[in-house]
């Protein structure tokens, strides 16, 4: 039976129930403090005792009442913000082909088993165990509930040689010392240091009161222990948690770091976020969440929102703007930004990288040309470990990475960033296709060459699309594309997919004469192979950037008599004798859509266009289409 009485309505009694189980507590842990014989275990270390013990609950219920949210002008309350995650009783890493096993945030509570709680950077780890830790402050028990109170341990602050046992001591308001203990064996002398609370070893004293106590001990941030000492840290937990009866261990990790192991712990991965828990998070974030989620499922980046971290960043967007963001490749910049380096930046989180110089931006750089590589050489989102190192070894010139260490190199990035990670025996894959396109895009874009953009026009569309939207100049980037013959993109069969992800992607077009001529040329090739123009291409046309460019580029063209119009527009043929300064090549006609041609009308009707006739070109103006 928890020492926590029937929910309180409010804060009121946080206090209360606080001050109600540091006096049961404290009871208990001096009696076991003077069965110990420990030194000073007098009237003194009964108040030392229950004023660490009151200080320890307090920090749990101020810790715990609220979440820190990147971004977000202030924290929010635990309780009204957030909603318990599945956990998949199979990690992603040992996962086999069987049908999974989900347990609820609830079960962490109702058995006698240890567990090891695994998830992505921004998947729910923390506001998991703050989660549990609230329960046991301030919840009824549940059946099969016998645990007493909660232990915080933030991992992430052991520096200087503090243990675990350490910390534990220190909410016992024991005072413990590190002695020097010398041994002569066969003529030499051996010197060891032991840690001791009275004349006990401490992790012996620090076991025995877990086990009499009932108390749930909550590590958070394995992954997040320095690389040095996080070893040692995990003996350490494994040891307590084999020494023990009676008590719980729970600790959260990044998935990256399950390597590791700990005995006796039953491993659990956080599930990502089900379509119905996303609307039950908005609906705690917004008044009206009906309208933020039509949004998001318009969206090609919708995917990144399976994370709590992730969703409530579109949110707290979308509750500061009343809009998500137009370009999804502001989105994709920004988690990526927030995964490599401002999630932990700001939980003054370091992470040591074993490469130098292998700083945020080339650690993105790097992730990019990896994703181009796997995207294109093996077209899928999985990929197995031998896949990856031949990936790395095709890049590791370029960021002075050592040959011999492709391994640890990935297990480096899925530790730190979850972007890559492994989802089987030796298996990866991207986190979200959305992302591992975006990154691909980017590889793209800087290097830019026709022979890769051909690769990939031909291989998969969607990163070219993207970077059509990532470029200094999405104009420039779409015309080329388009107008140049190597790829002629009429021809393939992924040219309206490729034309589609370029809408959803929404690039910020600028006017350029190009741009008009390449979408006439596009639409009058997809005509001839459609029988008319793609509604796509229409939309596309009909963007403002590119129908002005359409205006300005019909300069250049005529309409012959006898041609002036046709099922689905409107036929242009270059004029001749012309020569333009532009560093492309002129399409020799073109197809004005009728829609489109009206809109200008309307807009531009002084917009000039040549009439051949009997061989002859008039000047004329896009109003006298019209008639």
């Amino acid at each position: 039976m928890s020492l926590a009485s029937p929910s309180p309505s409010s804060r009121q009694s946080a206090m209360s129930i606080t001050e109600t189980i540091a006096a049961a507590v404290t009871k208990a842990v001096v009696e076991r403090v003077l069965r110990l014989g420990a030194s000073g275990a007098s009237s003194k270390a009964k108040v030392r005792t229950e004023s660490a013990i009151k200080e320890h609950l307090r920090e749990v219920a101020n810790w715990t009442s609220k979440v820190h949210t990147l971004d977000a002008a202030c924290p929010r309350d635990l309780k009204t913000s957030t909603i318990p995650l599945a956990l998949d009783s199979e990690p992603r890493r040992v996962r086999t082909t069987t049908p999974q096993t989900l347990r609820k945030e609830d079960d962490l509570l109702t058995d006698d088993s240890n567990y090891l709680i695994l998830g992505n950077p921004g998947s729910g780890k923390t506001t998991t165990i703050k989660r549990v830790a609230r329960r046991l402050l301030l919840e009824a028990p549940q059946r099969g509930d016998s645990y007493q109170f909660p232990i915080i341990v933030r991992l992430r602050e052991l520096v200087d040689g503090l243990t675990v046992n350490m910390v534990v001591a220190k909410v016992f308001g024991l005072k413990y010392e590190t002695v020097e203990i010398r041994n002569r064996v066969g003529g030499l002398t051996t010197t060891r240091y032991e840690t001791r609370v009275g004349d006990d070893p401490i992790e012996s004293v620090i076991g025995r009161l877990l086990s009499d106590l009932g108390a749930v001990v909550l590590l958070d941030g394995l992954d997040e222990v320095w690389s040095e000492a996080r070893s040692d840290i995990a003996r350490e937990i494994s040891q307590l948690a084999r020494t023990t009866s009676g008590s719980k261990f729970i600790v959260s990790s990044r998935t990256g770091d399950y390597t590791l192991g700990l005995e006796n712990f039953v491993a659990l991965q956080l599930c990502p976020l089900r379509p119905e828990q996303v609307k039950e998070i908005a609906r705690r974030w917004l008044k009206d969440p009906t309208s933020f989620i039509t949004a998001l499922e318009t969206l090609p980046y919708r995917d990144i929102a399976d994370r709590p971290l992730l969703l409530t960043q579109l949110l707290i967007l979308y509750s500061r703007f009343g809009f998500l963001p137009e370009q999804p490749a502001h989105v994709y910049k920004r988690v990526i930004r927030i995964l490599l380096e401002e999630w932990d930046e700001q939980r003054n989180i370091q992470r040591k990288s074993k490469y130098a110089g292998f700083d945020t931006d080339r650690k993105a750089e790097f992730l990019a040309a990896i994703a181009f590589h796997i995207t294109y050489t093996y077209g899928r989102s999985q990929f197995d470990e031998d896949e990856l190192v031949s990936a790395y070894r095709r890049v590791h010139q370029v960021f002075n990475l050592p040959l011999a260490e492709a391994r640890q190199v990935a297990r480096e990035l899925e530790t730190h960033t979850g972007i890559i990670c492994e989802v089987g025996s030796r298996t990866y894959e991207f986190s979200h296709l959305s992302i591992q396109e975006y990154l691909a895009a980017s590889f793209i874009v800087r290097d830019g060459s026709l022979v890769l953009v051909r690769r990939a026009l031909a291989g998969q569309p969607a990163p070219v699309a993207i970077a059509v939207a990532l470029s200094s100049q999405p104009s420039h980037w779409l015309a080329r594309l388009i107008l140049n013959q190597e790829f002629q993109l009429w021809r393939q069969q992924s040219a309206r997919g490729f034309l589609t992800r370029v809408l959803i992607e929404r690039p910020f077009f600028e006017v350029f004469e190009p741009l008009g001529w390449s979408v006439l040329y596009l639409c009058s090739r997809l005509s001839k192979v459609d029988g008319a123009v793609p509604e796509v291409l229409v939309q596309i046309a009909q963007l403002p950037s590119v129908m002005q460019s359409i205006a300005e580029a019909l300069r250049w063209y005529a309409v012959t008599e006898g041609t002036e119009a046709n099922q689905s527009g409107v036929v242009i043929r270059r004029r001749d004798g012309l020569e333009s300064s532009y560093d492309m090549v002129q399409p020799p006609d073109g197809l004005l859509p009728t829609v489109v041609l009206r809109q200008i009308a309307a807009k531009w009707p002084d917009a000039e266009v040549w009439r051949s006739v009997s061989g002859k070109e008039h000047r004329s103006s896009v109003r006298c289409l019209m008639i």
